[in-house]
């Protein structure tokens, strides 16, 4: 533990008795980080390969699946706002009749 050096991390012990930053439980937060992003890209690589897995199995039905999706979200949120804007002219119905 005599090896510390100021902005340094050394073993365990060096983090833990001069609690430089930068320095983490586990050595340097700067090869924590990278050991994280690795982890990402192999996930964000594999990914990538499952999509193109998928697309070249099955994409053509994906495509009808997807197309039959977003037109009933259209559908919904279509008669969502036709709902309000009945509401809205039931509202102004009922203000003009209070009105006088």
């Amino acid at each position: 533990m005599g090896h510390c050096q100021e902005g340094t991390c050394g073993d365990s012990g060096c983090c833990g008795e001069k609690q430089h930053s930068g320095c983490s439980s586990s050595g340097c937060d700067t090869t924590d980080m990278l050991m994280q992003l690795a982890e990402d890209a192999w996930a964000g690589l594999m990914k990538e390969k499952i999509k193109k897995a998928y697309e070249a199995k099955i994409g053509k039905q994906m495509d009808k699946t997807a197309e039959a999706a977003a037109q009933a979200a259209i559908d919904y949120w279509q008669w969502k706002m036709q709902g309000k804007a009945g509401c809205e002219q039931a509202k102004e119905s009922i203000k003009k009749t209070m009105m006088g």
